[in-house]
This record gives C-alpha cells, structure tokens and sequence, in this order.
C-alpha cells in the first residue's frame, strides 16, 4: 500500500475490444490503492456489454504502443547493462522492474471484463518480466579492511551464440516478451554501501540486480569481482572465475542466487545456483528461487 521496501501501490490498465481495436471509451487508467485494499482507477472506466482485453503494467509512467489488429502492444523499457545497487538493501536496484498483468496465477492470458453480471470485475495478477540475480559470498580468512565488493560482472566471449540482452527495448504487456540488445558483459555495482564478508564462512549478500530473461543458456560464462578498501580504490584488486554452472538460462520471474566463496584469494562456486521462490517453499509458479 505504499512504495516502501521495494512495493507498490498503482499499476495501470490498457484496455482493447476483443478484435484489438480500440476501446470507445476511456482506454487507459492508473489504478491505485491507499491501504493494500480497495483500488481507485483514474480516470473511471465504464464498461460496456461488450467483452474487452485488459491489459496490466508496470510503470505506469510508460505509455502504450498499440498494434493493428493484433494484441503485441509495447511499452518502452530500458534495462542497462551496467545497473547499480544499494548494499544495504535487497531490492533498491537501478534497473525498473517491469510488470505485466494476466488473469490467473496459472495461465498467462489476458484478463477480459465487461458490464454482464461476474464479468465486471476480472481479477489481475501481476508477473515480473525480468529475472533477479543475487550474489552471496563467503570468505575462509576474510580481510576486514580490504574485502569490501564493489562490483560483479558476468560475461561471455565476443563469440558467443547466446549472449546476455539489455539496453532499450520494448515489453509486450500481454505477456512481458522484451525485445532488448544483445550485450557480452553484465554489470552490478555497489553505488552505496558496499557489504564485506566479516565472519569466516558466513555467506553474505554481496550484490544483486534484475537482469533479461535469456532463450537459451549461455556457455563459457565467466564471474568477476572487484573487491578493495571502502571509499579507496587505490588497492582494488579483481579476481575472475569460470565454471559450468555459471551456464544459466535465466527465465522471468525468477531469483538466482550465485554462492561464491573466496578462498586463499582464489573465486569458486559453492554448490548449485538457486531460483526466486518467496515464502511457500512448495510454491513453484513466478518468481521461483535457483540456487548456484
């Protein structure tokens, strides 16, 4: 009910007739709900008797490109390749985290709704277009001055098939479909608050981000840290490390959760990479959790 801790509170409405043409009346409303509750659109729809498509996103700031006969409408999204965090925090990232409606939590169709009795209040549930990454580290013999991480890259040679995407593009509202730039390095940095591992052994969020789903999973993928003194880079120092299970062909509405340990001043990946799962463990719909 308020933007806090990385909620919100308004998405908008795009409204179409079930042909895709345009909706005679007021086609576009922000809805918005002061308690958690009851949500306000403004300006009001009236609906007719006849069933039109309803559309969901997030920002609500973006405006809608309408296709021609067709239900591919846009809005324009900018995911940056180097995006920034705040190290204190586990979701106050600089990249928009982009949101489609869409009518069930297990179906990816388009809410419909008109003024028939049970039709006039169609239920939206909103998916998360992009994937999450989140770094944890731990340290056998940490360095209280000198670990701090300031930034993590992932990367994959020039001539890679599959490469990571960002840039400005568009998102589908129907179903979050992004069409971005292809990009072989993906950076996370620390804008504030840079963290430190401080106890031996003890995993600590390091660093995270949201970033493109991907259509396959990229090979060769390699992970770079820089670490050093806070507020000084004169004694940074950057250490890389490959493995297979950096291979990940991440799928929207997901967490993957990189464990990385730091060891004789060598970078290695503990175990596997996790998915995005909040709560219920047995839930496995959006925002499933990966562990790597």
């Amino acid at each position: 009910s308020a933007t806090a801790n990385g909620t919100i509170n308004s998405i908008k409405l795009f409204l179409t007739k079930t042909d895709h043409s345009a909706y005679t009346g007021n086609e576009s409303s922000v809805f918005s709900t002061a308690n958690g509750t009851s949500w306000t659109g403004s300006p009001e729809i009236k609906l007719s008797g006849d069933k039109v498509y309803v559309y969901a996103f997030y920002p609500t700031s973006a405006a809608v490109t309408r296709a021609t006969g067709a239900d591919t409408h846009t809005i324009p999204v900018s995911v940056p390749a180097t995006a920034t965090f705040d190290g204190d925090s586990t979701w106050n990232c600089s990249t928009t985290d982009y949101l489609y409606g869409v009518k069930s939590s297990t179906s990816e169709d388009t809410p419909t709704a008109s003024n028939r009795d049970g039709e006039f209040s169609p239920t939206v549930y909103m998916r998360h277009a992009l994937a999450q990454v989140v770094f944890k580290l731990q340290a056998s013999n940490p360095n209280g001055t000198y670990d701090y991480v300031k930034e993590i890259r992932l990367s994959v040679p020039a001539g890679n098939t599959t490469k990571f995407r960002a840039g400005s593009g568009t998102m589908q509202i129907k179903d979050g479909a992004l069409s971005l730039t292809d990009t072989e390095t993906l950076t996370f940095r620390a804008s504030v608050n840079p963290q430190i591992c401080t106890i031996a052994n003890t995993a600590v969020t390091v660093g995270y981000g949201l970033a493109a789903p991907l259509a396959a999973a990229p090979e060769n993928v390699s992970l770079t840290i820089v670490l050093g003194k806070k507020g000084d880079t004169s004694n940074d120092r950057t250490l890389t490390a490959t493995n297979t299970g950096f291979n990940i062909q991440w799928q929207k509405g997901h967490i993957y959760t990189y464990n990385l340990k730091l060891k004789d001043r060598n970078l290695t990946l503990d175990g596997a990479i996790t998915d995005w799962v909040q709560g219920d463990p047995t839930y496995t719909g959006p925002w499933d959790t990966v562990n790597k």
